[in-house]
């Protein structure tokens, strides 16, 4: 509530809580998307087994709402392009989201997260280098940072011991996850 006052009166006028438009939201994602890709870029595409391979996960977890699930599920579509695009080869790129569509590796359930990164850990030595982006929504209960999935959400302990599970050597983490 703001308060004004004039001559002799004082008057009350109160505001709404404003929600930043999706327009400020899509410019600090997009943001942190171009930061993404240049890591991503950094980091090297594949190369021979000597020098390494680049394996990148993408994993979208659930919008919340239609509109932010829209817009959740295009952000892993357009990382997903872009690494294939950017020398990643096929077999290396792993795309999860809440929804199985043209694409999609698989649903971004917990159990599926875990048969993946069993999958890679199996695959992925040390000269190479491992990639994981999450996008989505996440939580904290004052105990844990929660990615909020289809399902039970994964939870910072529970991501810390799979990526403890990559052999690489190299690993690059972007959380694209409010903390909402």
């Amino acid at each position: 509530m703001s308060k004004t006052k004039s001559k002799n009166t004082t008057k009350t006028r109160e505001r709404k809580p404003t929600r930043p438009g999706l327009s400020l939201v899509t410019w600090h994602l997009s943001l942190l998307l171009v930061v993404a890709f240049f890591c991503a870029s950094r980091a090297g595409a594949a190369q021979p087994d000597e020098q390494g391979s680049t394996y990148s996960v993408v994993i979208c977890g659930i919008g919340g709402d239609a509109e932010y699930e829209k817009v959740i599920q295009g952000w892993g579509q357009d990382l997903n392009s872009a690494l294939r695009k950017n020398g990643v080869p096929d077999d290396h790129v792993f795309w999860l989201a809440a929804k199985k569509a043209a694409g999609v590796y698989a649903e971004s359930r917990s159990d599926q997260i875990v048969q993946l990164i069993d999958k890679l850990a199996a695959r992925v030595g040390p000269q190479d280098v491992f990639q994981l982006f999450l996008i989505g929504h996440g939580s904290f209960d004052d105990y844990d940072y929660r990615f909020n999935l289809p399902g039970p959400d994964l939870t910072a302990t529970r991501l810390s011991e799979l990526l403890g599970r990559i052999r690489a050597e190299r690993q690059l983490v972007v959380n694209m996850t409010s903390s909402s």
